[in-house]
């Protein structure tokens, strides 16, 4: 159960969505996707880098290059899945391509041997289940030889390789001497050393920061006035415009406008009118217009720590989330934070993958009053994604005792409740979160899936409909919408909906289980096969995800991989009956059928 926000959701990035890979290999080799931050790409025989776009395709020779808090995924056509750290130097030798993804392979090139790929620096996550492929990593100091596996990969500067291996097996060889590797074994090796190996406790600790981590958050949790503890340790938050601030903490945002423009009708500087403008503009789901005002009450000396918070999570949600996290990193660095920026912080830094460093800040004691109960939310929602429910059981019920009017924690407490397959309770605390904050998308999709589950397929409908009023461009919205419309056998809304989701959001893989539904009802195999592989390299490690991987590989004929591929599902969450009855039914079908969604929704 390694995404509970998703795993319940049964069932384009490339290219506008439709199109596959090339249907002629032509040395090509991989596409990107959601590059974050800093990402480059050096072509094959040229000396100049060039800034990477989401879904570029790149060619044998060709390099890609991340700089700091910036990642990319990969998806090659030998079916590799790949992702790349921060800070890191792959080199993209070659690629043999798999027959599965609709590349013609001339007879010539199905003879060429092994994939090649060389990192030179960094850390990357991989993993390919193509059970014909054969591929190769070299780094400074070692030559990966790989077969059917994922792992993770670190190289230093000085070359130092560490690579924790997490299924399947493979050997570790240099001029030294070699060793082979098991699930749950790390190999190490420094140039001009033998590898040597040791058992890893915790193998899964090492791909934490390659998991999609969704920002739920809620608005109404930070309220501008009283009710709070001081946002600076020892010093009382400046005055806001008390009719605009306390129309705002109570839901009303209209007043609260109302008064905010009164205040700056008669000083068009009012650093605290602009700030709660700004907090309305994120609210309304505009937030090119609050980062606007944001950054001008930051000018006008207002409240730093809700000024900051407001401008990162109005970049964030502009799909900047390196420059969000940046935002509050250089905040931080200032001294003396405020609760809020700590909490803050370490949302940014989840939402970044640096785990650690997100668990540091949340969990840190100058966290007071109602920024308390958001942290606790936040530290539950990274254990469930990471399987460990006990755990955020705990923390969601610190949060509720920290703030039992939050939002955000009794949304938590109810992802809590249905990796526990407590439905009625969970839906019960979805309406109170909805109760609490009317504007609450995250709310909205997960009570609508709910429905969807219990086999009200209109009242999940209500329920999204009222979403896509709020917003008409989250990608949660648009997606959840999409399979409402799929149980409506409306395949061509779907589609739309399925296709504009991947747009707004690269990096949210679930839209891409839909247009593989879709690929597949139409017989298109290799591009259900790709959307597929999006998904899964997108969200990793997710059960239902790769169940339905499984159903993908079962319709290209690859029967025994398909088995596999449920047995590894099971892994990942021992509770989802799917890849059982998956496994068990061995259906030579595909589709798109309302009662099979509904049920995959209890998860």
């Amino acid at each position: 159960m390694k995404k509970i926000f998703l795993f319940f959701s049964i069932f384009a990035l490339f290219h506008c969505c439709t199109a596959g890979f090339s249907t002629a290999s032509d040395g090509l080799v991989c596409r990107l996707i959601n590059p974050q931050g800093s990402v480059s790409v050096l072509p094959s025989g040229k000396d100049s880098w060039e800034e990477a776009r989401n879904g570029r395709d790149l060619f044998g020779g060709d390099s890609i290059k991340t700089g700091p808090d910036s990642r990319v995924c990969v998806l090659c056509v030998d079916e590799t899945q790949l992702k790349l750290n921060e800070n890191t130097l792959v080199v993209l030798k070659s690629s043999t391509p798999s027959p599965r993804m609709g590349i013609v392979v001339p007879a010539a090139q199905e003879e060429a041997g092994a994939s090649l790929y060389e990192v030179r620096e960094g850390e990357i996550w991989l993993r390919n289940k193509n059970e014909k492929a054969r591929f190769e990593i070299h780094t400074p100091a070692v030559t990966v030889a790989i077969r059917g596996t994922e792992f993770n990969l670190r190289v230093d500067r000085s070359g130092a390789t560490n690579l924790v291996l997490l299924e399947g097996k493979l050997t570790l060889a240099n001029a030294q001497g070699q060793i082979d590797l098991d699930p749950g074994e790390e190999g190490f090796a420094e140039v001009g050393m033998a590898p040597v190996k040791t058992v890893v406790l915790q193998p899964k600790d090492a791909v934490q920061w390659s998991l999609y981590y969704p920002g739920i958050f809620s608005y109404r949790d930070i309220p501008l006035g009283g009710g709070t503890a001081p946002r600076q340790q020892g010093q009382a938050p400046s005055a806001l415009s008390s009719g605009a601030q306390a129309a705002y903490d109570r839901g009303d945002l209209d007043g609260s406008e109302r008064y905010a423009n009164e205040e700056l009708s008669r000083d068009p500087e009012n650093g605290p009118a602009l700030l709660v403008l700004g907090w309305i503009s994120l609210d309304r789901q505009d937030p090119q217009k609050a980062r606007n005002y944001f950054e001008l009450a930051a000018k006008h000396n207002a409240q730093s720590g809700l000024a900051v918070s407001g401008l990162a999570l109005a970049r964030y949600r502009m799909g900047d989330s390196v420059g969000a996290y940046r935002l509050m990193a250089e905040e931080l660095k200032k001294g003396q934070p405020s609760s809020l920026t700590l909490v803050m912080s370490g949302y940014f830094s989840m939402l970044a993958g640096k785990i650690d460093q997100a668990k540091a800040l949340l969990t840190d004691s100058r966290i007071l009053g109602r920024d308390s109960a958001i942290a606790h939310s936040l530290m539950a929602q990274m254990y469930l994604i990471q399987n460990s429910k006990e755990q955020a059981g705990a923390e969601a019920a610190m949060a509720i005792q920290a703030n039992e009017d939050s939002p955000m924690a009794k949304m938590t407490a109810a992802l809590v409740k249905i990796s526990y397959f407590d439905l009625p309770e969970a839906g019960r605390l979805l309406e109170q979160a909805l109760a609490a904050d009317p504007r609450f998308l995250d709310a909205y999709v997960y009570l609508a899936r709910l429905r969807l589950g219990a086999d009200y397929l209109d009242r999940a409908w209500e329920i999204i409909r009222k979403a896509l009023e709020i917003s008409k461009t989250d990608s949660e919205v648009l997606s959840l919408a999409g399979f409402i419309r799929l149980g409506y056998r409306d395949y061509d809304k779907a589609f739309n909906l399925f296709t504009e989701a991947a747009k707004n959001n690269p990096g949210l893989g679930e839209p891409h289980i839909g247009l593989a539904n879709i690929a597949f009802t139409n017989r298109n195999f290799s591009l259900g096969m790709i959307e597929m592989l999006t998904a899964t390299l997108l969200e990793p490690r997710v059960s239902l995800y790769e169940s339905s991987l499984g159903k993908a590989l079962y319709q290209t004929k690859s029967f025994d991989k398909a088995l596999e591929v449920y047995d590894y599902a099971k892994t990942l969450d021992p509770n989802d009956p799917t890849p059982y009855l998956s496994k068990a039914s061995r259906s030579r079908t595909f589709t798109v059928p309302e009662k099979r969604y509904r049920k995959s929704i209890n998860r």
